[in-house]
């Protein structure tokens, strides 16, 4: 598939739910993954036409759990006009990804 001349791109997860997507060059498209209430591998497939047809075959997306209670923040405060540097820490000793 070649992307340049598409506009309405739509990524969808899990064979459920739909977002736009963004051509990023000829051959890549960026989507932003919607929120899951499990983690687990799903399926993203793609339409060029606005989510009239779908690619045959998916992609796969794994979402990972993240225990937001094993996090704490320093300071838990700051300026409304922002700025504060904030050192997250996690008392767990799974890993965790962050991506950009």
């Amino acid at each position: 598939l070649h992307f340049s001349n598409h506009s309405h791109l739509l990524c969808r997860f899990n064979e459920s739910t739909d977002v736009l997507g963004s051509v990023v060059n000829d051959t890549a498209v960026a989507c932003s993954a919607p929120s899951s209430l499990v983690a687990g591998t799903v399926p993203i497939q793609l339409s060029a036409n606005g989510g009239v047809d779908w690619t045959d075959e998916a992609a796969e997306f794994r979402y990972i759990a993240i225990a937001s209670e094993s996090l704490s923040a320093a300071p838990t405060v700051g300026s409304v006009f922002g700025g504060t540097r904030v050192v997250l820490t996690s008392s767990s000793t799974s890993s965790m990804e962050l991506l950009p």
